[in-house]
């Protein structure tokens, strides 16, 4: 995000400085900026909590600790 920023900062300076927007290019990183915030809104999605398959929501008690006995 911090270099979308200075990106289109840089190219809002030049415009200031010499009074030519580059359209075409604030258009492209437009675009870039924008699949780069779909592609994390995607990772974050798969990255998400997904409740497995036939797992009750009736709330019971945990068992006593010590009391699971985990393969070894």
């Amino acid at each position: 995000m911090k270099l979308d920023f200075q990106r289109s900062s840089g190219n809002t300076s030049l415009s200031l400085v010499d009074d030519s927007w580059d359209y075409s290019r604030a258009r492209r990183e437009a675009w870039h900026a924008d699949e780069l915030d779909s592609q994390r809104l995607r990772a974050a999605e798969a990255r998400a909590f997904v409740e497995r398959p036939g797992a009750g929501t009736m709330l019971v008690p945990c068992p006593l600790l010590g009391s699971i006995a985990y393969p070894g």
